[in-house]
């Protein structure tokens, strides 16, 4: 297996937060606090389901080394299939909640999603969703939402050296490269999902 090529996968799955992201979740989270004695008004507004799906963003990356594999020395195949197929889907829901005629609460909730070497952690999703009307048939919408947990994790395998390294544990996908199998666990998988911090825009017409 090309060591290099699992790096880049790897790299492309991860997004970091930065320090300016760091402040914008902050105020989110305490702008939802501060609506939270609205959210006990028997008073609220409607709550509609505004999405539902299966998977993460990071679910392509187990789904896709699920198909690959490597050779023993003895010449036999080992697959990742068992390994790394998905065995319980990440089911995510999205809920949008009537604070005011101009304010909505976006929240929403992810499962999870679990395979034999892998899993991806339940999530919480919250959010401000603010529109205002612009002339007579315009809408300016303002979206803001921050995603807690759906990290994925990988475990690692455990593989018999025989005389010369006993047994060890060893990164599942690098067992068969050069590296030493305590090196290979520096690149197991623990990744952030990418919609951590969200932010969008929108203005539509109405002719």
């Amino acid at each position: 297996m090309d060591l290099n090529r699992e790096r880049k996968v790897s790299r492309r799955f991860v997004t970091p937060l930065t320090a300016c992201g760091r402040r914008i979740g902050a105020g989110l989270l305490s702008a939802l606090l501060a609506c939270a004695p609205a959210l006990a008004d028997p008073a609220l507004g409607e709550t509609w389901l505004i999405g539902v799906s299966l998977g993460s963003d990071l679910s392509p990356l187990p789904s896709e080394t699920r198909h690959l594999g490597y050779e023993l020395s003895g010449g036999e195949r080992v697959s990742f299939e068992d390994w790394y197929q998905v065995r319980v889907p990440d089911l995510r829901l999205d809920f949008l909640t009537e604070l005011t005629p101009d304010l909505g609460l976006i929240w929403g909730v992810g499962t999870g999603e679990y395979g034999e070497k892998y899993r991806i952690d339940p999530s919480l999703r919250v959010g401000l969703l603010y529109t205002r009307p612009v002339g007579r048939n315009g809408v300016l919408s303002l979206r803001l939402t921050t995603r807690v947990g759906g990290r994925l994790r990988e475990r690692a395998c455990t593989a018999d050296y025989g005389d010369i390294g006993g047994v060890q544990r060893v990164n599942c996908r690098l067992a068969a490269t050069p590296l030493e199998p305590s090196e290979t666990l520096d690149y197991l998988w623990d990744e952030k999902p990418g919609d951590r911090l969200q932010a969008s825009v929108g203005l539509i017409f109405r002719f």
